[in-house]
C-alpha cells in the first residue's frame, strides 16, 4: 500500500508538471 501510495503520488506530480508543460507550450 505504502508503494502505491508513491506511485500514485509520482503520476500525480508528473501528470500536473505535463500540464503546465502543455500551457506554457500552447
Amino acid at each position: 500500500a505504502y508503494l502505491s501510495a508513491i506511485v500514485v503520488y509520482l503520476y500525480a506530480h508528473d501528470f500536473k508538471q505535463a500540464q503546465n508543460c502543455y500551457n506554457d507550450c500552447a
